[in-house]
């Protein structure tokens, strides 16, 4: 096995243990507060309740919808797959600016990853939201975050961290984002300190507190000022990419060559 396969093993290994983690804690939490609904979060694949929540019986025209999508994200994907990797190695040996050239194939690779995992679960699961709802889209970072990009698991935080700081919403808003963090380096940069012996750690935390600092601005100054904010939300998610995108993630995902 290669060492970039080693690294998607591990990462798909840890995703599979937060992800038992993260819905024991949601059983604890409905348990505790409301028995009725404990049933929704043991037959949902989804760590998002509120999303799964938002499901209905699949129509044709969804049928229909979400196979013309894979019809055109699938062999896209596969086209980044086959070519990009060893394009971007060529262009430079800078991480941060290959982080910057890898976000368009990145959403092109979460994209189709939501609609080939939208049709395996829709016969058993109904139609579901939307993994990625056309997020470039977003007017606000909120919008961006909460109702655009991984809806399916990133609402977890906001269900069952957000909830213990209502009497003060800025910690919360922090603790949300740090966790979400904390949850990347765990799935991605501890993969790479396993096989590279090389660490990225702290750089996914440290964009994510920056999302959090930006939708604090924008709650906060930005409420009446729609265009400001429209910049804002996109100068928050794309000027620090490659603290995102950085080389744990794109060997994760296959997107550099080793």
């Amino acid at each position: 096995m290669s060492a970039t396969w080693e690294m998607t093993c591990r990462f798909i290994a840890w995703f599979i243990t937060c992800f038992v983690s993260m819905r024991l804690w949601q059983i604890v939490l409905r348990l505790r507060h409301d028995r009725d609904s404990v049933r929704s979060v043991l037959v949902s694949p989804l760590l998002s309740i509120r999303i799964w929540d938002q499901r209905r019986p699949a129509t044709r025209r969804d049928w229909g919808h979400w196979i013309a999508e894979a019809a055109w994200t699938f062999p896209l994907a596969v086209a980044v797959y086959c070519f990009f990797p060893r394009w971007l190695s060529a262009q430079t040996d800078a991480w941060w600016i290959r982080g910057y050239l890898a976000v368009v194939p990145f959403l092109i690779f979460a994209k189709s990853l939501g609609t080939v995992m939208q049709l395996i679960l829709m016969p058993c699961c109904g139609r579901l939201p939307p993994f990625i709802d056309q997020s470039y889209r977003s007017r606000s970072l909120a919008e961006f975050w909460g109702k655009r990009w991984n809806t399916w698991h990133g609402g977890w935080f906001w269900e069952a961290v957000f909830p213990w700081f209502r009497r003060r919403p800025a910690l919360g808003l922090m603790m949300v984002f740090f966790l979400s963090g904390l949850w990347h380096e765990l799935l991605i940069a501890v993969p790479l300190w396993n096989v590279f012996g090389e660490s990225v750690f702290g750089m996914m935390t440290a964009y994510f507190m920056l999302q959090a600092v930006g939708l604090y601005l924008e709650r906060r100054w930005l409420r009446k000022h729609p265009r400001a904010r429209h910049l804002c939300t996109w100068l928050f998610v794309l000027a620090p990419i490659p603290l995102m995108l950085n080389r744990a993630t794109l060997l994760v995902f296959h997107l550099v060559l080793p």
